[in-house]
Order: structure tokens, then sequence, then C-alpha cells
């Protein structure tokens, strides 16, 4: 299931006509938690830089602009999961195993 900040993500890449990195952001791979990366964001920023800069290279400068507003909100937080998505983490088995390791780790 797509989380809500995956899909809010997903449709300001659609509209910046990045169908493909829309795509990837409804399997929530830019999600804080549900993500297969460690550093979402950082994969995402990449992503943009290399679509700002062809867009920049073939003159299309509002379809850059948009995608530097996107890189705007990913760095301001915008699309950061909500305390609900938080939550809904940390009471799965993954966010459970996580915290179990966490405090784990802590103890020793």
């Amino acid at each position: 299931m797509t989380q809500r900040t995956s899909e809010i993500l997903a449709q300001h890449l659609d509209a910046a006509g990045l169908d493909n990195l829309a795509a990837r952001a409804r399997q929530d791979e830019f999600h804080d938690f549900k993500s297969p990366h460690a550093l979402p964001q950082h994969q995402l920023m990449y992503a943009l830089g290399i679509e700002a800069g062809k867009a920049q290279s073939m003159r299309h400068l509002e379809r850059r602009d948009q995608i530097l507003a996107i890189q705007r909100g990913v760095m301001n937080g915008d699309f950061d999961a909500t305390k609900a998505e938080s939550d809904d983490w940390a009471k799965s088995p993954e966010g459970q195993d996580a915290l179990d390791q966490l405090l784990h780790s802590a103890r020793k």
C-alpha cells in the first residue's frame, strides 16, 4: 500500500513529467520507513538532480524549475513521513524488530 506521503510526492513528480520516479514513489521507494534505501531522500535528490540536468540540457527550463521545486520540498521535509506513518511503522513487525535491535545494541 502506498503511504500517504509517497502518494503526495508521486503527484508532484507526475506534474513535473517524471512518471518513472512517480511510479517508484508509489512503491514507497523514497518513504522514510518503507524504503529499501538507508537514505531514501538522498536517492531521490540524486535522481532529481539527474532529471534537472537533462531538462537543462534540453532547454526545458520550466520542467527544470518544477524539478528544482520538488528538490526544495524534499530539503524542507515536505515529503517526510507523518507522525501517523511513523507510529504505524513503530507498531509493525519491521518497526518492532528495528526497535528491539536498537535497544539491544544500546544495552551492550
